[in-house]
């Protein structure tokens, strides 16, 4: 089973592909970066389910709304880290760089219910 759902999930290791290649087209003119802002992460914060698996750095959604925030429902902790993570999030995008850690995830296969055949990779 685990090399169907392998084959099915996880592509062979191919050759690199070349950066560019003869007859390609110019590329685009760089754009302009926008920073982004506290107020413009906070709505989208709030939206992510608190309940959703933790990654591989441990840190869960409802961990940091409570972080970002300085507090736990109606009580403050202290002012926040809002500020401090949207500068760090500003970093990543300025310099292109993400740390691996947030690159990595853990892949978990759920079969599907009442499917007739479980050794069928779309069963899953």
């Amino acid at each position: 089973m685990t090399a169907i759902l392998s084959c099915r999930f996880f592509a062979e290791a191919r050759q690199p592909i070349p950066l560019s290649l003869p007859g390609d087209p110019p590329p685009w003119p760089e754009r302009m970066h926008f920073p982004i802002s506290e107020s413009e992460i906070t709505p989208l914060l709030t939206q992510a389910a608190n309940k959703m698996a933790l990654g591989f750095s441990g840190i869960g959604w409802l961990l940091l709304k409570c972080a970002w925030h300085g507090r736990d429902g109606d009580d403050v902790w202290w002012e926040g880290l809002g500020s401090t993570l949207t500068l760090l999030y500003e970093a990543c995008l300025c310099l292109g760089h993400h740390p691996d850690i947030w690159k990595q995830a853990t892949v978990a296969v759920i079969p599907k219910p009442d499917w007739p055949d479980y050794t069928q990779a779309k069963a899953h």
